[in-house]
């Protein structure tokens, strides 16, 4: 049976409209902002409202509000945006054999949050500049946003488990630079950012026009490919090698911890140490969060009937997580299986946007 362009963009994982969806919204954004923008001012907040709400496959959004922050720092000489977000408000469902998270109906309402680095002496110039000149970058990082929202969307219902493995590993992304770059991998290839990948590469090749005889160039050299493919490359073995060469960071840490003969490690026992370390951190950050879903006020504990089930549910999630301690090389070679599973399904999945491609641009 033959399928219709739509049916034929949300089987490539990406919904019907949303690239001229992210155009519209970007021009839009960029004229409101131009007309805020004031040296004098580092945050911004305001709302705007499209004469026809912004559509994504089956879902509108009436309105939205802008939340942007401009930086100034003196690690920079140019403008760039440090992080895109869309809040995410849920409720905890407590009745089934797990918890669930449930999405809060926006109702129509959407947020995004934009964090920019700035120099010093930066001019509003400068950074109305800098959204002109990036149009199109910063179009696929509107898709990548949308496509959040859009998930949200359609399925409300969310695992509590995976939401706090999410924004843990998002979290840890900081210290040693081989650990900081695992946990950037664990975040990049979880589940909820696997699925707006597609929209944001989609939005990529779409608004530069890219032809099919181009297509193979253009994936190739792709941020978002080329950060699946190291993914898909990543080696345990190759890691340990790496943290051998923050060998005297390392052992600092261990000194500090009071490790026993901290001083006459060696450097494979100190790369060995930095793992244990680094999987320790990185669940307790997960459980950290794993608790706060269930418990967004701690202070409700002593009166909510719930809490025994809720903190059975805490242990065996902490229980589950800690199985590696003995042992945790062997997490990361769990990591490592997963790690290339995971990229090549994306990897090829971003191939077959080729067949998004239209030789002559319209949604």
């Amino acid at each position: 049976m033959k399928q219709n362009k739509k049916e034929f963009n949300e089987a490539l994982g990406v919904p019907s409209n949303i690239t001229q969806t992210a155009q519209e919204l970007f021009n839009d954004f960029k004229r409101e902002f131009k007309k805020r923008i004031n040296v004098n001012e580092l945050e911004y907040e305001f709302q705007y409202k499209p004469r026809f709400p912004y559509r994504i496959a089956d879902m509108d959004i009436n309105e939205i509000i802008f939340h942007v922050n401009l930086n100034p720092t003196d690690q920079t000489n140019k403008v760039e945006v440090l992080s895109m977000g869309v809040p995410s408000s849920a409720s905890i469902e407590t009745t089934g054999k797990k918890p669930i998270l449930l999405t809060v109906d926006k109702e129509g309402t959407s947020q995004l949050f934009i964090n920019i680095a700035v120099p010093e002496d930066w001019s509003e110039g400068e950074v109305i500049h800098y959204f002109d000149s990036n149009r199109v970058k910063n179009i696929s990082t509107f898709a990548h946003e949308l496509k959040h929202e859009y998930d949200s969307f359609k399925k409300p219902a969310g695992s509590v488990k995976e939401r706090a493995k999410y924004v843990g590993a998002k979290e840890m992304i900081g210290g040693l630079p081989p650990l900081m770059d695992f946990a950037f991998n664990l975040y990049y290839i979880s589940d909820i950012e696997s699925l707006v990948r597609p929209s944001e590469v989609a939005a990529e090749l779409r608004t530069s026009e890219i032809p099919k005889k181009d297509f193979l160039e253009f994936i190739i050299n792709n941020d978002t490919y080329k950060q699946l493919k190291e993914i898909h490359e990543f080696s345990v073995d190759e890691m340990k090698e790496e943290l051998k060469k923050y060998a005297d960071d390392i052992r600092e840490i261990a000194i500090e911890l009071e490790v026993d003969n901290a001083e006459n490690l060696t450097d494979d026992e100190l790369a060995s140490f930095a793992l244990h370390i680094g999987y320790i951190t990185l669940i307790d950050k997960t459980s950290e969060k794993y608790f706060e879903y269930l418990f967004p006020n701690p202070f409700t504990m002593l009166f909510d009937p719930e809490t025994d089930k809720k903190k059975d549910w805490f242990e065996t999630y902490r229980k589950r997580s800690l199985r590696f301690k003995d042992n945790p090389e062997n997490f990361y070679k769990k990591a490592e299986k997963d790690f290339k599973i995971k990229g090549i399904k994306m990897m090829r999945k971003l191939v077959k946007l080729y067949d998004y491609i239209i030789e002559n641009p319209s949604e």
